[in-house]
């Protein structure tokens, strides 16, 4: 998340899934249940700052997206995270330094 903040010349697409530990699914719903999705997940991922509890009237609504994300996770093979997908098809799972990321994203192919 930190390296991804250095980067001011992308639009980065989040998308919650559950599969890194056992309380993913609890903490993938809560993002996608409030009301600033990319601010709790800037605070989750680069200061620790737990995301608030779902409200139950919102729980299901979030746990339906997070299915979704779940189905396009399993679509592009994802099988950890972070996973990159770039416009070349190439990708990237796991951690990558910012130098490498601007390369790979200055590469025209």
């Amino acid at each position: 998340a930190e390296e991804m903040q250095k980067i001011d010349n992308i639009t980065a697409y989040i998308f919650p899934v559950a599969m890194i530990a056992p309380n993913s699914a609890e903490i993938a719903t809560n993002l996608l249940c409030t009301d600033k999705p990319a601010e709790a997940w800037r605070s989750l991922m680069a200061k620790g700052q737990p995301v608030a509890s779902c409200p139950a009237g919102k729980k299901a609504a979030a746990e339906k997206r997070l299915q979704a994300n779940q189905k396009l996770a399993q679509k592009f093979y994802v099988s950890g995270t972070p996973t990159l997908l770039f416009e070349d098809n190439t990708r990237v799972n796991g951690f990558i330094a910012v130098g490498e990321l601007e390369k790979r994203l200055s590469t025209k192919k």
